[in-house]
C-alpha cells in the first residue's frame, strides 16, 4: 500500500509540474480568463467574457465583449481596452470606459477616456485624445488629430465632413466651445471658432489668438517696432503747411489710418502705438523748431530795444 501511495503521489507531482510548466509557457505568450475569451498572438492579457485578439500582439483587455469590428483582426497590436463593449482595433490605442470606440473599424494612437467616448462613430480615428463622457461620439466619418476635453464635447459634430486637427474644451456640446483651436493653422479661439486669415483684405495669417467679447488683464506687453527713426538726420519731416493741407484733403493725420479703415479692418495695437509715438516725436520736433524761431524773434526784439536806447542817449 505504501508503495502504491508513493507511486500515485509521484504521478500527481509529475502532473502538477507538467501543468505549471504549461502555464508558464502561456504566461510568456498570452493569458486569457473568461467565457469565449481567446488570447491568440503574443503577449496578450485578456480578462472577461467574449474577448478575442485573433492573432494580435501586446494587448490588454478587461471587460465584457471587447471585440474588433474589423474582420482583419490581426492588425490589433499594443492596445489597452478596459470597459464593457469598448473598442479593440488598430494599434497603440487606449480605450477606457463602457462603449469607448465601440464602432470603430480602424485607428491608431488614440486615447479615449470616458463612457461612450468616441462611441457610435463610423469609420476610423487616428491620433485623437478624447477625455470625458460621450466626447467625440456619433461622428459619421473619419477623424484625426483632435483633442476633445469635457462632457460630450465634439458629440455629433462630424457628419460627412468630420473635424480634423481641432482642439475643443468645454462642459457641453450645445454652444460654441469655450476653447477652440486649429492645430493645423496654429490658431486658438476663446468663445469663438471663427479664426480667419483675412479680414476685409487685412492679412491675419500670423495671428494666433482670437477672442469674442472683452478682454481684461492686469498687464499687456507688446514688442512693436518703435519710432525713434523720426530723430534720424535723413527723416523727412513734413512742414506744418503740408500737414495742414493733408488734413484738409484726407480728414486724418499722415500715416494714421482713417476712421473708415479702422471700422472695416480694426487696428493692430502694437503698430498703432508706434504710429502714435511717431506723431509725438514729430510734435516734439515741431515744438523745438518753433521754440528756436521764438528765441530768434526774442533776440531780435531785444537787439532792437538795445539799439533804440543807445540812439536816444545821443
Amino acid at each position: 500500500m505504501k508503495f502504491l501511495y508513493r507511486k500515485n503521489s509521484f504521478y500527481m507531482l509529475c502532473c502538477l509540474l507538467y501543468m505549471f510548466s504549461f502555464t508558464e509557457v502561456l504566461a510568456q505568450t498570452s493569458t486569457a480568463y473568461g467565457a469565449q475569451t481567446y488570447a491568440t498572438g503574443s503577449n496578450n492579457s485578456l480578462f472577461g467574457d467574449i474577448i478575442s485578439t485573433n492573432g494580435g500582439n501586446n494587448n490588454v483587455a478587461m471587460g465584457y465583449r471587447i471585440r474588433s469590428t474589423n474582420s482583419n483582426q490581426n492588425t490589433i497590436n499594443t492596445n489597452t481596452s478596459i470597459g464593457s463593449e469598448s473598442g479593440f482595433v488598430g494599434s497603440r490605442n487606449v480605450f477606457f470606459g463602457t462603449d469607448t470606440g465601440n464602432w470603430l473599424s480602424q485607428g491608431s494612437k488614440n486615447v479615449f477616456i470616458g463612457n461612450c467616448s468616441s462611441c457610435n462613430t463610423l469609420g476610423y480615428s487616428d491620433n485623437n485624445v478624447f477625455i470625458g463622457d460621450r466626447t467625440g461620439s456619433g461622428t459619421a466619418g473619419n477623424t484625426a488629430g483632435n483633442v476633445f476635453i469635457g462632457y460630450a464635447v465634439g458629440n455629433y459634430i462630424g457628419g460627412a465632413s468630420p473635424y480634423n486637427n481641432i482642439l475643443m474644451i468645454d462642459n457641453n456640446h450645445l454652444t460654441t466651445s469655450l476653447i477652440y483651436g486649429d492645430f493645423a493653422a496654429d490658431k486658438l479661439g476663446i468663445n469663438t471658432k471663427n479664426l480667419p486669415n483675412n479680414l476685409n483684405g487685412e492679412d491675419l495669417s500670423t495671428y494666433s489668438l482670437y477672442v469674442k467679447g472683452g478682454l481684461i488683464t492686469e498687464q499687456l506687453r507688446a514688442q512693436p517696432g518703435w519710432a525713434d527713426y523720426v530723430f534720424e538726420d535723413d527723416y523727412k519731416l513734413m512742414s506744418l503747411k503740408d500737414v495742414e493741407q493733408f488734413i484738409e484733403k484726407n480728414g486724418h493725420l499722415p500715416n494714421v489710418p482713417s476712421a473708415e479703415t479702422v471700422q472695416k479692418t480694426g487696428i493692430e495695437l502694437g503698430d498703432i502705438k508706434r504710429v502714435q509715438q511717431e506723431k509725438i516725436e514729430e510734435l516734439t520736433l515741431y515744438i523745438i523748431d518753433l521754440n528756436e524761431q521764438l528765441q530768434a524773434i526774442k533776440a531780435e526784439i531785444a537787439a532792437k530795444k538795445a539799439a533804440k536806447k543807445t540812439s536816444n542817449k545821443h
